[in-house]
């Protein structure tokens, strides 16, 4: 053997060290970036458990809130803190009902509010708007709103801006030849 078959062999056990070394760096690296991923992921449903426990104390308050609250509507009510109306969640309420609700609501809040601003009562028909109405009065309440409609049932009509008298429509005299 002589000295180039000994740096040959040397080197080539040297590179296989180093590519072993290499090898092992990176199981480490991967291994450490891992428990870091653990501690983290522990870390994060800790705090997770506890704004868990921090939410359901405050569900748990606000629903107390309500249940002890004097609410402005007869079949109103709350349930599994949610609040409805004759037993039906907002989500299911009728266009009409969710009015109603949020007018009584905002009357509740602000009493001495005299009025409150509608749109959209097209959604109440004839019984229940007169019934709106009647509870309107009851609780001393004007509504400024606004009903779409091509019924002789409106009391204002507003065209291009401008109140209209509300006139019932007279025919057009019909004319006969000859005839004066």
């Amino acid at each position: 053997m002589d000295a180039a078959d000994l740096h040959d062999e040397s080197t080539a056990e040297l590179e296989k060290n180093i590519s072993d070394i290499e090898e092992i760096n990176r199981k480490v690296r991967v291994n450490l970036d891992k428990e870091k991923a653990e501690t983290e992921a522990q870390e994060y449903a800790q705090k997770y458990d506890e704004y868990s426990v921090l939410l359901e104390e405050v569900r748990s308050e606000r629903t107390d809130l309500l249940k002890g609250s004097n609410l402005p509507l007869e079949g109103l009510s709350v349930e599994d803190g949610e609040l409805t109306y004759k037993g039906f969640k907002w989500d299911n309420l009728s266009g009409a009902d969710q009015m109603k609700v949020g007018v009584a609501i905002v009357r509740k809040l602000n009493p001495k509010c005299g009025f409150v601003l509608l749109d959209k009562l097209e959604q109440m028909d004839m019984d229940t708007l007169n019934e709106f109405g009647v509870w309107l009065q009851q609780e001393n309440l004007q509504v400024i709103a606004t009903r779409v409609s091509t019924g002789d049932e409106c009391s204002i009509i507003i065209e291009d801006g401008y109140s209209k008298p509300n006139e019932p429509e007279v025919p057009a005299p019909s004319w006969k030849a000859g005839e004066f």
